[in-house]
């Protein structure tokens, strides 16, 4: 199957993706241009001819002003546009850098000046001014920010926090919306839904930085086209006329880092222990790349790859108050006994029916009143002998248990350590993201796009590695 025939398949998936999204999605990720054309002396201009250029791809759309003078293009995704406008007997005027972002409506005026000959006028658009008609609050953080702007992680969504009308909730990667929980929000990739239906939150499905093309955020007094206390819509990056790519890598470890407010918990709770703990460590690797550019062979087609792979080699904290102590791994249970004038005791296991024990093994480790000046027959352990363990579980105890001093104070009641037992144990994760997007021109009105994201993740906390270094 050559290159044509997978397009015209992948096409035909987009459109039913497209048909998908008009019945799912909730607003739109297209924005609008508009304007008004007038002479100098202020009167209207009907017929003028009006030229949208998408300055990435050269895809041109083409409108009139009606009667009142008045254009508008719908449907523009976001990018840089350069309008021309035209009618007979006026200078062409041009008006270049138009940045449209979301689902903005932009507006581009003109004014057409009477010419004898061939001439235009060029503007280049300025920031654009507060538009009464519309109380929408948008916010919207381009593909070079989310490349640029310093961050502590590759989560596209930790740029929401930017946004002053967004907080953290509960902790990280959750957010609050002008007080609002996150599962008051609508979440969106391309136009799909991508909220998680258990907590509102966004779904673990996201794109490489590489392959963002922009973060927008409603937040405030948006119309009721877009649902919930705030709508966050990620647009994934097109492919343009140019062929472009980068190359990225990033390193974070714990070589210049600073403690963690939970490692410092737990390096003062194990000081006069017996226990060490462990030095914090991590260290994170980025590795990502893009490719883009329009597809060889093929007219007003273009396509954007983009590969990341996150490799996290950390340590995860564990606390627990609820293991056994450590001296009951090897068997020896003496730690339970309190009062040696009792008949029996009620923590120590019984001798099984069946089991032989030399005069000596009597003697020194089961329990009668007196213990340890005991004879005769007993009929609790407080130590089993050594050839009664099963090696097999001595051993998986040695190489997934914690390691933990027999020394520590047990709780008597329950046999557990008596001490919170805090540390750190080894964690492998990866994590690998791809993302491809291919964009098509049928005519300046009809135009599809497809976009497939895969995501991979593997890896988690190593319990069969015994403890990193403890510190000195």
């Amino acid at each position: 199957m050559n290159l044509a025939k997978y397009l015209v398949v992948l096409l035909a998936l987009a459109i039913s993706v497209g048909c998908t999204q008009s019945l799912l999605a909730q607003g739109t990720d297209l924005g609008t241009i508009r304007g008004t054309v007038t002479d100098p002396s202020g009167a209207v201009i009907a017929n003028a001819s009006v030229t949208i250029a998408d300055q990435a791809t050269g895809s041109l759309r083409h409108a009139e002003t009606n009667p009142r003078g008045e254009y508008q293009m719908f449907g523009l995704p976001s990018g840089t546009y350069r309008v021309t406008i035209a009618a007979p007997g006026m200078t062409a005027h041009d008006i270049t850098g138009v940045v449209l972002n979301g689902s903005d409506t932009v507006n581009a005026n003109a004014v057409l000046k009477i010419s004898g000959a061939t001439e235009s006028v060029a503007v280049t658009t300025e920031a654009p001014t507060i538009d009464t008609a519309d109380q929408t609050i948008s916010d919207t953080i381009t593909s070079r920010e989310v490349l640029d702007l310093p961050r502590d992680s590759r989560d596209v969504y930790s740029f929401l926090y930017l946004n002053p009308n967004i907080t953290q909730s509960v902790g990280d990667g959750t957010y609050k919306f002008t007080g609002f929980q996150s599962y008051g929000a609508n979440f969106t990739i391309d136009g799909q839904r991508s909220t998680s239906t258990l907590d509102g939150s966004p779904s673990a499905s996201e794109p490489s930085l590489e392959a963002v093309g922009e973060l927008n955020v409603l937040s405030n007094d948006f119309s009721a086209e877009y649902a919930g206390v705030a709508s966050v819509r990620l647009a994934t990056k097109r492919g343009s006329n140019q062929v472009h790519g980068s190359v990225f890598y990033d390193n974070k470890n714990s070589a210049l880092a600073g403690l963690t407010i939970q490692d410092q918990q737990g390096i003062a709770a194990a000081q006069g222990t017996l226990y060490p703990y462990p030095s914090p460590y991590f260290n994170l690797n980025d590795v990502a790349s893009s490719f883009g550019g329009p597809i060889p062979g093929l007219k007003k087609t273009w396509f954007f790859m983009a590969y990341e792979r996150n490799f996290n080699r950390g340590s995860v904290q564990i606390t627990d108050q609820k293991l056994p102590h450590p001296s009951f791994w090897t068997g020896d249970f003496s730690n339970l006994i309190v009062d040696n004038t009792l008949a029996t005791q009620p923590h120590l296991p019984a001798v099984p029916a069946g089991v032989t024990l030399t005069p000596t093994e009597v003697a020194t480790d089961t329990y009668c009143a007196g213990w340890p000046n005991c004879t005769g027959t007993g009929g609790q352990f407080v130590k089993i002998p050594s050839e009664l363990l099963n090696p097999n579980v001595q051993q998986l105890i040695n190489t997934y248990f914690p390691k933990i001093d027999p020394s520590i104070a047990v709780n008597t009641s329950n046999g557990r350590i008596g001490d919170l037992f805090q540390t750190l144990m080894p964690s492998d994760t990866t994590r690998d993201l791809g993302t491809l997007r291919i964009d098509h021109d049928f005519s300046d009105r009809d135009h599809v796009y497809g976009v497939y994201s895969e995501q991979a993740f593997s890896g988690g906390t190593r319990l069969s590695e015994r403890l990193l270094p403890a510190s000195a």
